[in-house]
């Protein structure tokens, strides 16, 4: 998976809640603010400065879970 930063990015599981401010999301060491969490779906931005690496989801009182594979942040698209 890859993005850009402003990017909204779906991941998906189990387990995640419904409260926003119990899940966290990471993507290397950089937080992506999360914008809507579901049982099954979170979805966070990509922030200005995030680097290529695992993404790493942590649910209070639930534990953390990570990607398996590098999610790639690549660059902006820019206008012509």
């Amino acid at each position: 998976a890859q993005g850009a930063p402003g990017t909204r990015i779906t991941l998906r599981g189990r387990n995640f809640g419904t409260v926003v401010g119990n899940v966290g999301v990471t993507i290397g060491a950089t937080s992506c603010p999360v914008a809507s969490v579901a049982p099954t779906v979170i979805e966070c931005e990509v922030p200005e400065g995030a680097q290529t690496g695992r993404i790493t989801v942590r649910v209070a009182n639930a534990g953390e879970s990570q990607s398996r594979t590098d999610f790639r942040v690549t660059a902006p698209a820019t206008a012509p």
